[in-house]
């Protein structure tokens, strides 16, 4: 048993899913695309192109980016589908922005935080009627508890937001 005087808490409070995979850098190589977002209608909602490593022989292009930028529906649509629908439609999405490239694709990874015990995600979208209500009340600490992390940030789902309480 640990004590302690004050804990303060940054498990993050939504969900996410994502889809991995190793291939030769076509998307640079070929295509000219050196980082950034491909967007899709899709569950997996884009494709997310490495910035760093530009110029190496491989890379991993993530396939698959699930948090609901879409709406609500997505992340728990990708996360219920099996490891082998996920990798598919990943697939072909790439396949639809890099024609006949989606084969040069192996090694993939998918996680789902929303599967994923103690994680459940990476972002909050903070509504703006939520920010006098709820946003407001969890950044009250409750004793000697505190919530932190970017999901207590007022910018959203991004490294800016990454900073303490009240910055």
């Amino acid at each position: 048993m640990l004590e302690a005087d004050v804990c303060i808490c940054t498990i993050p409070l939504p969900v996410l899913a994502k889809v991995a995979w190793e291939s030769r850098r076509f998307w640079e190589q070929d295509d000219f695309q050196f980082g950034g977002l491909g967007w899709t209608d899709e569950a997996n909602e884009l494709v997310w192109y490495p910035r760093g490593g530009i110029g190496e022989k491989t890379g991993v292009l993530v396939g698959a980016y699930s948090i609901g930028f879409s709406g609500p529906d997505a992340p728990p649509k990708y996360a219920a589908m099996s490891f082998d629908e996920r990798f598919a439609l990943s697939r072909r999405v790439i396949d639809k922005f890099h024609p006949g490239h989606g084969k040069e694709l192996t090694k993939p990874v998918s996680v789902s935080w929303m599967q994923t015990p103690y994680s459940e995600g990476v972002a909050v979208g903070w509504k703006d009627e939520q920010r006098t209500t709820d946003y407001a009340e969890l950044c009250k600490p409750d004793g000697a508890f505190y919530f932190a992390g970017k999901h207590m940030s007022y910018i959203n789902a991004w490294q800016e937001g990454a900073g303490p309480v009240g910055s």
